[in-house]
């Protein structure tokens, strides 16, 4: 609820939902720095970061977070994002990339032995 007043239930209903508070906002650069600083210490306690480094097809689904870090952060889309929340969303950036990445070979793997029946014959063999 951080981006300010928005329409949450567009084009059901035109009202406008939200705090008030925006991302540029001193509380709003907190909130994001407690919230980040907390997610990392979750995903470290429940070893969530291993297990994106893992290879997994559904890594593959992590390209839609990437990109709604890459655009406010790089392309300034839809908003800005203040200096102090660039190294959350580099962090970010970089788990997600990382664990695209590594799922990339499975998956591609496994796209060649459906497409090819004859090459997972030889693979077992």
């Amino acid at each position: 609820m951080l981006g300010g007043r928005f329409q949450l239930f567009w084009p059901v209903t035109t009202e406008y939902y939200g705090t008030g508070t925006s991302v540029t906002d001193h509380t709003g650069v907190a909130l994001e720095c407690a919230f980040f600083l907390a997610s990392v210490a979750m995903m470290l306690l429940t070893r969530d970061v291993v297990t994106l480094t893992q290879p997994h097809g559904s890594n593959l689904m992590l390209a839609i977070p990437t990109f709604t870090v890459i655009l406010p952060t790089f392309l300034s889309y839809p908003m800005q994002v203040p200096a102090l929340l660039i190294t959350p969303h580099v962090v970010y950036l970089a788990m997600f990339t990382t664990s695209i990445l590594i799922a990339i070979p499975k998956t591609a793997k496994i796209i060649r032995t459906k497409l090819d029946p004859a090459r997972s014959r030889k693979d077992v063999a």
